[in-house]
């Protein structure tokens, strides 16, 4: 092997080293960019809800939560969790 093979192989070493670390960075963006969007989709959510409850002192988290067909369920007794959950009535197609 001659030195010009052995500086175009380091070269095309680089060049995928180069490539694979820019396609790193980019899924990495990308993946920050998503997070911002759904913070942000989150936020508006919560503040849409803390409005309703301020203009309406009579609403309740679980009042609203049973407007927009979500209910609380128990997930474990040991220790005693809960969660809150889309009901199966408020999902389209859904027969019970």
């Amino acid at each position: 092997m001659d030195d010009s093979e052995t500086i175009e192989q380091a070269v095309q070493q680089a060049v995928q080293q180069a490539v694979q670390q820019a396609k790193k960075q980019a899924v990495q963006q990308a993946k920050k960019q998503a997070m911002a969007q759904i913070m942000d989709s989150k936020s508006e959510i919560t503040l849409g809800l803390l409005n309703a409850v301020e203009e309406n002192e009579s609403l309740s988290q679980r009042s609203m939560a049973q407007e927009l067909g979500i209910e609380k369920r128990r997930i474990s007794d040991v220790p005693p969790q809960t969660e809150w959950r889309l009901s199966k009535q408020s999902i389209p197609g859904h027969n019970i």
